[in-house]
């Protein structure tokens, strides 16, 4: 079975580009206010400009939208763990972490964005500790978190799946910063039980289907029998050992079961 691989915050190189765009557009706002303003007040007219852009830009308006001008022309737009702008308090304590993420000031922002790279959801030290995330424009309004879209259009958080990946399929989701371990910061929902069993998806992430319109994303080959997030049946599926039948996990019994297929529903206990 192939599937897509859609991962809505790899964008980092646009995301390069959107600070590139932001920084000059505020450095030569300042620089005319400085020349604009009269007598020694120079200084102070150009510190007025950058003051309005951290508060009025940064802050306000992308709280509210997610965007700043950079990321308009590029195409990105910075969302809370739901999808949705992440609102003027996270996008104030986002701000205010460029203290950090523009380390060393000689290179202005490559600590955030080397932590951007290193990290699973592509996160600067900004995006840790406000909860954000910068995902492509198209996916506005679902979790921004990558998925594997099967050729029926179903999608799966790509979390549950590592369980049960062969280890080429894990180095290839691993160039998409997927790590293995299912580490703490991964959306409600997104891990496997001891005994590898998927625990139930969020129902948003479980819907986010990248369907009609959206990047096809990279394409990964994944063994029959891989589980898949089924809506009508609300449960994971996949098809047993031999392919004769399809299973179902039952998370009461917290076993894998035959779905009946007149009623498309595990058997109850």
């Amino acid at each position: 079975m192939t599937t897509r691989l859609i991962d809505p915050a790899d964008v980092l190189w646009r995301r390069v580009g959107a600070a590139a765009i932001d920084v000059a557009t505020v450095a030569t706002a300042s620089m005319l206010a400085w020349w604009a303003s009269p007598g020694s007040t120079g200084p102070l007219g150009a510190m007025a400009v950058v003051v309005a852009w951290l508060v009025g830009v940064l802050t306000l308006w992308q709280g509210i939208t997610g965007r700043t001008p950079g990321k308009v022309l590029v195409g990105i737009r910075t969302v809370d763990a739901s999808g949705d702008p992440p609102g003027v308090g996270r996008a104030a304590l986002r701000t205010t972490a460029w203290a950090i993420d523009a380390f060393p000031y000689v290179v202005p922002g490559l600590t955030g964005y080397a932590a951007a790279f290193g990290s699973t959801h592509h996160q600067r030290v900004g995006d840790r500790l406000a909860g954000t995330f910068v995902i492509d424009d198209t996916y506005l309004g679902h979790p921004p978190f990558a998925l594997a879209v099967d050729a029926d259009g179903h999608a799966t958080p790509v979390e549950h799946l590592a369980a049960y990946l062969p280890s080429s399929n894990l180095d290839e989701l691993r160039r998409h910063q997927f790590p293995d371990d299912r580490s703490d910061d991964a959306p409600d929902g997104a891990a496997a039980t001891a005994d590898g069993a998927p625990q139930a998806a969020s129902p948003a992430a479980a819907r986010a289907v990248a369907g009609e319109g959206r990047p096809s994303g990279a394409r990964l080959s994944l063994p029959p029998g891989t589980p898949a997030w089924d809506d009508e049946l609300g449960a994971f599926t996949r098809r047993d050992a031999r392919g004769a039948r399809d299973l179902a996990f039952d998370e009461t019994r917290r076993e894998w079961v035959p779905v009946h297929r007149d009623r498309r529903r595990p058997p109850s206990s």
